[in-house]
């Protein structure tokens, strides 16, 4: 399964409040289990505005439009994709105690950022990710999880 469109996360620009949750369990692989948190939030994108437009951008609440548009792409370069970064992530390795299942977390889907034991609970506080990816380290079993990121 490849890794979601816009991988790896860009450095943010700004900031966005959101709410993202997922459970699961690990594979051997960090694209099994990777998202952009910005791909999991319907109310990110703002109304899409041609380049070089002076036209007026209504920026009430409830106003929901594309951000991103196909005329955009040139010379072959892909639009790039909303990100949405996270003040606050937590992650859970569900597995209990003792039973040895090690929890390994990537924001780049390459480098292995950190790692959970098993019953342990990581909290990551303003380190600004827009994505993470989760898989179980090589020598130990398959590894339940949960993320919640806000």
């Amino acid at each position: 399964m490849p890794f979601p469109e816009g991988w790896p996360p860009r450095a943010p620009a700004g900031y966005a409040r959101i709410r993202f949750y997922r459970a699961g369990m690990t594979t051997a692989a960090f694209q099994d289990n990777a998202w952009m948190f910005s791909a999991e939030m319907a109310n990110l994108a703002m109304p899409y505005v041609a380049p070089g437009s002076s036209a007026p951008v209504n920026l009430s609440p409830g106003v929901i439009g594309g951000g991103r548009d196909p005329h955009d792409a040139q010379g072959g370069v892909a639009v790039p994709v909303a990100i949405a970064t996270a003040r606050f992530i937590f992650v859970w390795n569900d597995m209990p105690t003792g039973t040895g299942s090690n929890l390994q977390v990537s924001f780049d889907g390459v480098n292995v950022h950190d790692e959970i034991y098993d019953g342990e609970v990581r909290t990551y506080e303003d380190r600004r990710e827009s994505g993470i990816s989760l898989r179980f380290k090589p020598t130990t079993p398959i590894v339940t999880f949960r993320v919640v990121a806000f």
